[in-house]
């Protein structure tokens, strides 16, 4: 963050950085305490991350749109992608938002980490993916034991 603060200054943004712990963290961006920008963790655990949750970022109204985005364009977009009947509207809606996103700059992703998952050999339909919150229901959906691979395994 240093490194951040340091080219921020570059350009004449000056920013302060306050460390916190998870709890105090989160507490604090639900509350809307933070001046305008904030580093969170969403990217730095390598989780996957789905397009409902990344449409969720910048809704408003939504919990996790930590940025305050609030904007007609934005919304409209997203009100489009919830009522596409089809799954080529819906994937072609989804482009349009990943556009506009990508054009408003409303985050900047950086620094990711390098994480390491370990599973046994049996264990298919996995190939790594953060477990956390936003993913287990899709992952958990796909994910099988190999029996005659797990009994191969067995001294």
């Amino acid at each position: 963050m240093q490194i951040f603060k340091s080219e921020l200054m570059n350009i004449g943004i000056d920013m302060e950085i306050n460390l916190m712990d998870d709890a105090a963290y989160n507490g604090f961006v639900v509350a809307g305490k933070q001046d305008q920008m904030d580093w969170d963790s969403m990217g730095k655990s390598g989780a996957i991350i789905n397009v409902v949750m990344i449409i969720g970022l910048y809704r408003l109204g939504e919990h996790a749109n930590f940025a305050k985005v609030d904007d007609t364009n934005y919304n409209s977009l997203v009100e489009n992608f919830f009522s596409a009947t089809t799954l080529d509207e819906a994937k072609q809606v989804s482009k349009q938002i990943d556009q506009y996103q990508l054009e408003q700059h409303w985050a900047v992703s950086a620094c990711p980490t390098v994480t390491f998952n370990i599973w046994q050999p049996y264990l298919k339909g996995y190939g790594g993916e953060a477990l956390g919150a936003w993913t287990q229901g899709l992952l958990f959906a796909r994910l099988w034991v190999d029996q005659d691979v797990k009994k191969s395994l067995v001294r």
